[in-house]
């Protein structure tokens, strides 16, 4: 009973890690296999790439500027 608790711990973890890298870009949803492969084998080694890896490394999040007109920076009017 133990161990399943345990097992079952660890796969909750995995889960939370690998679904906030990816959240932060820091992989593409179709690279989730390969980081779940990676993480079975070597737990501790992934979660260490992951910390150091920057946001958006892989698939951008930060919002677009799309919509800001260049040189429109008023915020109030005068």
């Amino acid at each position: 009973e133990l161990a399943t608790i345990r097992a079952s711990k660890a796969a909750e973890h995995k889960t939370a890690v690998l679904a906030a890298a990816q959240r932060a870009g820091k992989f593409a949803p179709a690279d989730r296999e390969k980081w779940a492969a990676d993480y079975d084998a070597a737990p501790a080694v992934v979660e260490s790439v992951l910390s150091r890896m920057a946001p958006g490394t892989a698939v951008p999040v930060l919002a677009s500027s799309a919509g800001v007109v260049a040189g429109n920076t008023r915020t109030s009017k005068p």
